[in-house]
């Protein structure tokens, strides 16, 4: 089940060109907690799974989809509007590493 999700956040991170440290934020957890995640040797809580799901206007049984392209066939079934609006939810949120970058600048 690990590396089914792991692999399904990845796959989400990708597609909305985010970092780990972003979805990281989006989660609630450390960036070093988030990668684990990813990486199949930290599990994820259903609340924290929840979240996502809730985030991304995604079904858990997506999330939890062991079919290789579960999310990318989702996302391709969506309306057209469904990517802008995460999009949109991403642009509103407040990333600290956004911050960081302003502040170099």
């Amino acid at each position: 089940m690990k590396t089914i999700i792991g692999n399904n956040l990845r796959y989400l991170r990708h597609f909305f060109d985010l970092t780990a440290h972003q979805m990281a934020e989006i989660l609630n957890v450390s960036e070093s907690h988030y990668r684990k995640i990813e990486s199949k040797y930290n599990g994820i809580t259903a609340d924290k799974l929840l979240h996502v799901a809730l985030f991304f206007e995604i079904s858990m049984e997506h999330l939890l989809d062991k079919e290789e392209n579960a999310i990318a066939k989702f996302i391709r079934s969506k309306d057209d509007g469904y990517e802008q609006r995460i999009k949109q939810k991403l642009k509103e949120n407040k990333f600290t590493s956004d911050k960081k970058k302003r502040i170099k600048q």
